[in-house]
């Protein structure tokens, strides 16, 4: 890696996303290499982080289910995720009203509540397009809650939905 393909401000940036994620960078080897590997195609910072924590996705779940083979998730419903890719467009968050905020928040807390009374790690599996953006708005309110993309779970990993993400209709 050298500042020509990649600014230093911009490797700090990512180092400093996933620290916000509770996301373990001791893996320097495969991250740099992953930047470095990355850094030609692409220099946004929220492009080079999902990147990263793909690479680092073993390490990452490894963490959340200490170490099972299989991962009892909460589950973004169809429709949840279909109406939060609608009403952000190209725009991203910035564009979802506070009435869906606010249902997805309470639909955030509620499947939270339900998986950590079953007895299962409090972790969101989702789609990577809405991976940051879904941990960026819930970190706020539930901050004990990991949001993960499916490009981090390692292939040998069973998936099992136990609890859905669901929010209700709003007027």
């Amino acid at each position: 890696m050298t500042p020509r393909h990649l600014p230093l401000t911009s490797v700090q940036a990512v180092l400093q996303q996933l620290i916000a994620e509770n996301v373990s960078i001791r893996d320097t080897r495969t991250l740099f290499e992953t930047l470095a590997a990355r850094a030609p195609k692409s220099q946004t910072i929220e492009d080079l982080v999902e990147t990263v924590r793909a690479a680092l996705g073993r390490s990452i779940v490894d963490r959340l289910f200490e170490g099972s083979g299989n991962l009892h998730v909460i589950g973004l419903a169809a429709a949840t995720e279909t109406r939060l890719l609608n009403e952000m467009g190209d725009e991203g968050e910035a564009l979802l009203s506070p009435a869906t905020l606010d249902a997805l928040n309470d639909a955030a807390e509620r499947a939270l509540a339900e998986q950590e009374g079953a007895g299962h790690p409090p972790v969101l599996l989702t789609s990577p397009g809405l991976r940051a953006i879904l941990s960026r708005l819930l970190r706020r309110t539930l901050p004990r809650l990991s949001v993960i993309a499916y490009a981090e779970v390692p292939a040998d990993k069973m998936v099992q939905v136990s609890t859905e993400l669901t929010m209700g209709d709003i007027e």
